[in-house]
């Protein structure tokens, strides 16, 4: 809904960014004086928790650091290149859209996005961030799904 209708297997939003990526000014956000996004202090413990505790699966290591950059916590993990695009792996696209959010500013001309595009973006990863992130790395065990599914309804 926040990025609009299909158009096919992989989304175009998508796709022009990983196209216009050598294009890029950096690969760093801008360091700003306030977070991207304001979270409460449960959630900045609970991601840098997660951070230092490790991952074994690279998107899911990237997605903490990502979503670190964005409430401000100190992360010298650099933005990479991204890889699948594909509409059916949700991690692909809470990567992709905080990636896009990240880089806009500094990099507007090469990132061309709509103010709606752009609202949507930020939308999807509100949500992600201050809703699902928790519920996510929280289910750990394929046990532990169905309790925190309901939690998170």
């Amino acid at each position: 809904m926040c990025l609009g209708p299909s158009t096919g297997p992989e989304a175009l939003i998508f796709k022009r960014l990983r196209e216009k990526w050598p294009g890029l000014q950096h690969h760093q956000p801008n360091l700003q004086p306030t977070p991207s996004l304001s979270v409460c202090g449960n959630l900045k413990e609970f991601i840098a928790e997660q951070l230092e505790r490790g991952h074994p699966h690279d998107d899911y290591r990237e997605f903490l650091q990502l979503a670190a950059h964005m409430i401000g916590l100190h992360c010298s993990a650099a933005i990479r290149k991204s890889g699948a695009r594909h509409r059916a792996r949700w991690m692909a696209k809470a990567i992709y859209t905080i990636k896009i959010e990240l880089l806009f500013d500094g990099n507007k001309s090469v990132i061309k996005l709509t103010a709606h595009k752009l609202e949507g973006i930020q939308r999807f990863n509100r949500f992600v961030v201050n809703i699902y992130i928790q519920s996510w790395f929280s289910s750990r065990n394929v046990s532990d799904a169905p309790e925190k599914d309901i939690s998170l309804i």
